[in-house]
């Protein structure tokens, strides 16, 4: 018996020596293995985030370009000179065209802002209202920035006539525009 018992000591010991060294050995590893996991994660989010920002700079870089573009179109329209006297024949050539009567186109003192000078015109015809609309329409067409900054519009009515509801007539126009061009 005394062999029996010896056996049985001798396989717990083993047994425990087993245990104590599964629980010692895999017990720090089982939580390195967690924390392993748990950094694992956290490195799958910073990612995450990592891949969102790269397609916000995907779309920053778009916007980018299309404002880059719009400069490439505005610096085609502010022209590096102010080159008034062309300009202003321009819009007599558009306004002859137009049969604009009594008009004045008066260029006022330009205004410096920055590397941008801004010059004002001040503008006045007569017309009925289709080619007032038409001038203005020209007026955006033409291949220089023009801003309108102001319009005045009025009816004109001769001394003997009365105004009559939904009847058409001659209009006295008075706008001042600006245009841009390089300071130097």
């Amino acid at each position: 018996m005394t062999k029996r018992w010896d056996s049985y000591i001798v396989m717990s010991i083993g047994v425990g020596m087993t245990a104590a060294f599964f629980f010692l050995l895999l017990g720090p590893q089982r939580r390195n293995l967690s924390t392993l996991r748990t950094s694992a994660q956290a490195i799958r989010g910073q990612l995450a985030r990592g891949t969102d920002a790269a397609a916000g700079l995907y779309r920053t870089e778009a916007n980018i370009q299309r404002v880059n573009d719009l400069l490439v179109d505005y610096r085609t329209r502010i022209t590096p000179t102010a080159d008034v006297g062309s300009f202003v024949e321009e819009m007599s050539a558009i306004a002859a065209q137009l049969g604009l009567r009594d008009r004045r186109i008066v260029p006022l003192s330009p205004e410096v802002r920055g590397s941008i000078v801004v010059l004002p015109i001040r503008i006045s015809f007569e017309s009925g209202f289709a080619e007032s609309f038409n001038f203005l329409r020209n007026l955006e067409h033409l291949p220089r920035a023009v801003r309108v900054t102001e319009l005045v519009v009025e009816r004109l009515l001769k001394p003997s006539e009365e105004p009559a509801g939904g009847e058409g007539g001659d209009l006295r126009t008075e706008l001042t525009i600006r245009i841009f061009y390089e300071a130097t």
